[in-house]
């Protein structure tokens, strides 16, 4: 704690960034505290609390706190930052330089994990998989920190310790364009295109998903829904050792890259104009039955963003 408090006293302006972000408040956050009341466990605490004991509730600056500097910077006593940039000036202590920090290795202690009910499958499957999603892209060059901690600009700025990511509107708007069209009065054809996203979309918690929300709009502006399709791991539980039973993803339709979708349109509503809406959803809990595509799900939500919409003509 004395340590951390160290780094804020100087780095004021990162430290108003960090205390800003979803990496402070990784385990007060509501979202996630709801969560854990659900399964208090161990695992969970370990990475929204590193710097208490994961077999405890964490309390006082270590639940503040979150993931705090010191859990970044401070390995084996040292502080590690990364190469130093020119004309950056020199610390006034002792900082070991590492081309490796803030890497996709040091990423992946959080983000990158399986289901911790290992001792009951024989097929391991990832819980959260975005390191290797982020291997398989396009962006593979490229380190998690070039999207999500950009430089604040002039010879003076730092990278960004606000950490954007799934609750950053503006962020998760750029990271996806997309076009309608209606080849007929039956078909709605969305094509949607990941913009400059290293890992599939959406990524981290394996509940989040785009819902894509297709109405009728009448004469008189009021809608009435005629499609719904979520695109998400879709989960389902299956026996793999006697008496244990596991979540396991059937489908998997997030968006890995270009995707068109051709989404049928009941023909009663072939004369009548489509508003669409792609909304990307934080879920908390799902309900028991969220395999299926199509159907109104009884989902907790943290909250969602519209990310794009529009109206196409009969």
């Amino acid at each position: 704690m004395a340590m951390n408090r160290a780094c804020e006293t100087c780095h004021q302006e990162i430290t108003r960034e960090w205390r800003e972000s979803f990496h402070a408040r990784s385990y007060v956050d509501p979202a996630f505290q709801r969560a854990l009341r659900k399964e208090p466990r161990p695992f969970c605490r370990a990475c929204h609390a590193p710097e208490a004991d994961p077999l405890l509730p964490a309390v006082g600056w270590a639940a503040e706190s979150g993931v705090a500097c010191v859990t970044c910077h401070v390995l084996d006593d040292q502080v590690v930052s990364g190469p130093t940039r020119k004309n950056a000036g020199t610390a006034p202590h002792l900082v070991k330089r590492d081309s490796r920090f803030a890497s996709e290795e040091a990423c992946a202690r959080c983000h990158e994990f399986s289901f911790p009910d290992g001792h009951a499958r024989t097929r391991p499957e990832l819980m959260q998989s975005t390191v290797t999603e982020h291997q398989r892209s396009q962006a593979a060059e490229r380190g998690c920190a070039s999207c999500h901690m950009p430089h604040t600009g002039g010879n003076g700025g730092h990278l960004s310790h606000r950490f954007l990511g799934g609750h950053d509107p503006d962020l998760l708007r750029r990271s996806l364009a997309v076009s309608a069209q209606r080849p007929s009065g039956t078909t709605l054809r969305l094509t949607l295109v990941p913009t400059k996203v290293g890992h599939s979309f959406p990524t981290g918690d394996l509940f989040r998903r785009l819902m894509i929300h297709v109405s009728s709009v009448t004469a008189d502006g009021e809608e009435q829904t005629v499609r719904l399709r979520y695109l998400t791991r879709h989960l389902a539980t299956e026996q793999q050792l006697v008496g244990k039973r596991v979540l396991v993803t059937r489908l998997d339709d997030r968006l890995h890259g270009r995707t068109t979708l051709d989404l049928d349109i009941a023909e009663r509503y072939a004369k009548s104009p489509l508003r669409w809406r792609i909304v990307y959803q934080r879920v908390i809990f799902p309900d028991s039955a969220i395999v299926g595509t199509e159907s109104i799900d009884g989902a907790t939500l943290d909250g969602e963003i519209v990310l794009d919409s529009g109206v196409i003509p009969p």
